[in-house]
Parts: structure tokens; sequence; C-alpha cells
């Protein structure tokens, strides 16, 4: 590689949105790899970190949803810019995954008691 292209690449790595790119690429690849070991292995761990890591995908598609409308300069209904917007995304992601945790629990405790 040249030196300039790592250069370039570090450069757009290094950028809020870079990074949250960089980080889905990374979420997916690992993905595979557990799927593939999960399949070979026949574990039911890696299957559950298989699983897990598709929140991550959730969580890092409303990141990089938030820091574009974040990144949006000010206009006239919003004078101080849309910087806020990254928060909100942050809390939406957050909310589904408890909002997925809390019935994920529900459905352990309620719906298999009577078994």
């Amino acid at each position: 590689m040249d030196n300039r292209m790592i250069k370039k690449l570090l450069n757009s790595i290094s950028t809020r949105s870079g990074a949250a790119k960089l980080a889905l690429g990374v979420v997916i690849i690992l993905i595979i790899l557990k799927v593939i070991v999960s399949i070979i292995s026949n574990s039911i761990s890696i299957t559950a970190q298989a699983t897990d890591s598709f929140l991550d995908i959730f969580s890092i598609g409303i990141t990089i949803i938030a820091v574009r409308m974040s990144v949006q300069p000010a206009d006239e209904e919003h004078p101080f810019g849309h910087g806020k917007m990254e928060g909100g995304g942050c809390f939406g992601a957050d909310s589904g995954i408890s909002g997925l945790g809390r019935r994920r629990f529900h459905y352990l405790l309620c719906d298999t008691a009577h078994y």
C-alpha cells in the first residue's frame, strides 16, 4: 500500500461516521465467523454470541443514522445545528435493546411459569 492510501484510510476512519462504519464492518465479519464456528462446533454458546452481535448491528446502524443527521449544518428551524441528534440516536438504540431485554425477561418469567 502506498503511504498516501494509508493516510487517506486513517483520515476516513478518524471521523465519527468513519468509526461507526468501521465498527459495522467488524461486527458483520465477526457475525459471519461466529456463525461458521457455531455450525462447525455445534456450540450453543457461540450461537448465542452470534445472536448477541445482531443487536450490535442494530445499535451501530442507529448510530450511523444519528451521526449523519448530527453533522448537518444549522438551518432556519435548527439555528444551533443538529448536534443533539447523536445523543438522541444513542437513547433510541439503548431503548430498543432494553425493550428487547425486557420482553425476553417477561417471556422467561411469565410464559414459562405454568410448565
